[in-house]
């Protein structure tokens, strides 16, 4: 679990550190959730429902901590592409025999360490 000590201003904000928003694949603007439990505050991003299977392939990765913000020539480079998310998973099972899935599960495992 990732755990930080942060503290409130006088207008009652707070500031999520960045190793949090970018784990939660948040950033300004984004919508939140906020509940009390038992146990505290629970804070979590609001999920829209995707667009796209692409729009759907972002989210799962943001929400899994695999997903960062990038750079102007990497987005550059992104807009233009034209690679299918089939073919991305066909690509990724080609080369380590393990599904989309489990090599998310294995990132954030490895993530947690």
């Amino acid at each position: 679990m990732l755990t930080e000590t942060i503290t409130l201003d006088s207008s009652g904000t707070i500031l999520l550190p960045l190793p949090m928003r970018q784990a939660l694949g948040i950033s300004i603007g984004s919508e939140l959730i906020i509940g009390l439990t038992d146990q505290g505050l629970v804070i979590k991003p609001k999920l829209s429902q995707p667009s796209s299977p692409r729009a759907r392939a972002r989210q799962i990765l943001a929400q899994a901590g695999l997903l960062t913000e990038l750079g102007p020539r990497l987005k550059e480079l992104a807009a233009s592409s034209t690679v299918t998310l089939a073919e991305v998973i066909s690509t990724l099972d080609q080369l380590s025999n393990q599904s989309l899935s489990d090599l998310v599960l294995a990132q954030r495992q490895a993530k947690l360490w």
